[in-house]
């Protein structure tokens, strides 16, 4: 099987979604680093602007400081989200409009080209596990490696082949 597709930006981002459904330390991670902290710093602002509200100005040396903080931890989701732009950006070479990416896959062997980039064959017993949903296929080469696949790209007549060759290449005690 033969495939050629456009990545893009969404692919991407839905990859490392559904790679942290499959990883539960990066999950843990997520939460704990990126979507907590924003959220309890909004409640702590909060908290923090009503009291000044009701609290004379000199008991409140610190609140500005606080404030800093505060807007540091509300900064993390943006931060994360230009880091997550920018590993996208860098699969491909500086000033490089073409996103094309190729796969050739078959019952020995599994060829990953980006033109002008790379080219990677794994056989079939390197690959540690697979998962799939509605938007993004990924098949894994080590624990947080994996090449990734927009299962739009494939025709259910492609997706069906692809499970089938999991099915059979796969050892049964992998995912």
């Amino acid at each position: 099987m033969k495939l050629s597709f456009t990545l893009t930006l969404a692919d991407f981002k839905a990859a490392q979604r559904l790679h942290r459904r499959q990883n539960l330390s990066s999950l843990i991670a997520y939460y704990a680093f990126i979507v907590i902290p924003p959220a309890l710093a909004v409640l702590s602002m909060l908290a923090v602007g009503v009291l000044m509200l009701f609290t004379p100005v000199h008991y409140l040396g610190g609140s500005y400081v606080i404030f800093l903080a505060f807007a540091v931890c509300l900064s993390v989701p943006f931060f994360h989200s230009y880091s997550v732009r920018q590993s996208f950006v860098r699969i491909f070479p500086p000033g490089t409009l073409d996103r094309t990416k190729s796969l050739d896959i078959d019952d020995e062997r599994i060829i990953s080209t980006i033109p002008g980039v790379s080219e990677g064959k794994f056989f079939w017993n390197a690959v540690m596990a697979f998962a799939q949903d509605e938007k993004i296929t990924l098949l894994y080469v080590r624990k947080n490696i994996f090449i990734f696949i927009p299962t739009i790209a494939l025709s259910p007549v492609e997706r069906a082949e692809l499970t089938d060759l999991v099915a059979r290449q796969l050892p049964k005690g992998k995912p």
